[in-house]
């Protein structure tokens, strides 16, 4: 009897298929091996897109999809349990979104309007964090411990992480994770740390006296020196914009606050944040430094105080005073504990 090719490798296949099942072991539905955690459906559902542009967290306003998705997992374990619900809505094209976690340990909420006010509010066992960030306005986080209370201010969610890591990591991390996907916000903060610093020693300075002389002449009477301090302060690059933005626009006449708004709208980039902008939008912003103080060796304080000063910061006695109190508590910390500090 003659065989066709093709009906051997169809054979063949079949009895190597069969094979390799009937090795497989058996699928125990009741096994209580640990598994990889659920997928949110701030991930997975592709309903709603955030971004992180100058380290402040907005929702993208072209990527969405309106609805409601509910979803409930783990619900035979009360440990891993987990309820979610997320709303996306529009008005005139322009998106708002209501999401919802409830777990074991936590309960989140987040709230995004439509014109861009973001608010969170996390609970732990008792500890309550609240976080609103809205647009030209300082991150608003209030923190409730109990009868205790108190509430801070911070420029973006890079100063926020570098300044209380521990907070970041226990009440935002796993909701900021599903939002900022690709590049965890905390691995984008600290290489940009590391990477401003690096860049500092070579890094050009435009220092508050002559930052001051250019906003002057953007109201001058004569085109072409307007001209030319929009054209200096361009070229200064992203790293301005922080001081930029700490500029009183009232005290400066029409013309010099039309040709600033444009000089800050031309520097803000488009696009997401990556580790390059972040680290030279840090560079010379003094509050950071100041946030990122614990984590700063005694040679990266002067460096930053030596910076700071130069840029005519006012700051720059603050950081050094930061600088000689970290280096007495350092002097005094453990080997081991100097090492866990830097």
């Amino acid at each position: 009897m003659r065989w066709s090719p093709l009906l051997s490798v169809v054979i063949g296949l079949s009895i190597a298929t069969g094979r390799l099942l009937s090795q497989e072991t058996p699928v125990d539905e009741g096994s209580d091996s640990p598994q990889s955690p659920p997928e949110s459906i701030l991930c997975d559902s592709n309903a709603a897109h955030f971004r992180l542009v100058l380290g402040r967290i907005e929702l993208d306003p072209v990527r969405y999809r309106k609805g409601t998705i509910n979803r409930k997992t783990g619900q035979n374990n009360p440990k891993t349990a987990r309820s979610e619900t997320l709303t996306v809505d529009a008005t005139r094209g322009i998106p708002r979104l209501h999401y919802t976690r409830q777990t074991a340990g936590q309960r989140l909420t987040l709230d995004v309007n439509e014109r861009g006010r973001f608010a969170i509010e996390s609970e732990i066992q008792g500890e309550r964090l609240l976080l609103v960030q809205e647009e030209n306005r300082p991150i608003l986080i209030q923190h409730f411990r109990g009868k205790e209370s108190y509430k801070r201010e911070t420029d973006t969610w890079i100063h926020l992480y570098v300044s209380d890591p521990a907070t970041y990591h226990k009440h935002l991390q796993p909701l900021v994770d599903n939002l900022i996907r690709g590049n965890p916000l905390n691995k984008l903060a600290e290489a940009a740390h590391l990477r401003s610093l690096a860049s500092l020693s070579s890094a050009s300075i435009t220092n508050d006296v002559a930052l001051q002389q250019y906003i002057e002449m953007l109201g001058s009477t004569q085109r072409t020196l307007r001209i030319e301090a929009q054209r200096e302060l361009h070229q200064c690059g992203i790293s301005l914009l922080p001081r930029l933005r700490q500029i009183d626009p009232q005290s400066l006449d029409a013309e010099q606050r039309h040709r600033l708004s444009q000089i800050i709208q031309q520097l803000t980039p488009r696009g997401e944040d990556c580790e390059a902008r972040i680290a030279a939008m840090i560079r010379d912003d003094s509050n950071y430094w100041l946030a990122a103080s614990d984590r700063l060796t005694g040679a990266d304080r002067i460096l930053i105080s030596a910076r700071m000063s130069d840029l005519g910061s006012s700051d720059a006695v603050a950081i050094a005073k930061t600088n000689a109190k970290n280096s007495v508590r350092v002097a005094a910390a453990s080997p081991d504990e100097t090492r866990r500090q830097r």
